[in-house]
């Protein structure tokens, strides 16, 4: 129930906004590299067919995503463009199991948003170390 409240008042106070008792709905849209332009040289193409940009982005520092067997630069956020076809997207965190999504061509487009969230349950069993976020 509680989470249900606070999910109610984060929607009304909108991303970035302080709720009661001091809690900090997260500005997301701040954090993401939606203001790129599409023919920014820093955003890969996963293809020379690829027109349609995406957001992928993680809750793991150097997280590897791959696209469509396209292996990109470690990274917690990136904006790529994509083919207008069948996307299948891995993303590997250090210490944790290779998370995957996918998606048809008309299940996405532009400025489509691909999250990875890494739990405790996705963790390698016994990994540890530094790298380890």
């Amino acid at each position: 129930m509680t989470l249900l409240l606070l999910g109610m008042a984060a929607s009304l106070a909108g991303c970035g906004q302080t709720l009661p008792g001091g809690i900090k709905v997260p500005d997301l849209g701040a954090s993401l590299p939606r203001d790129l332009a599409d023919n920014d040289p820093s955003v890969t193409k996963i293809s020379s067919d690829a027109t349609v940009p995406i957001l992928l982005a993680s809750n793991k520092p150097e997280t590897t995503f791959t696209v469509n067997g396209t292996s990109l630069n470690p990274s917690k956020v990136l904006k790529v463009l994509v083919p207008p076809t069948r996307l299948h997207i891995t993303a590997q965190a250090p210490c944790y199991r290779t998370l995957t999504q996918t998606a048809e061509a008309e299940g996405f487009g532009r400025a489509s948003l691909f999250k990875f969230d890494f739990g405790n349950w996705d963790r390698v069993p016994g990994a540890r170390g530094a790298n380890c976020a």
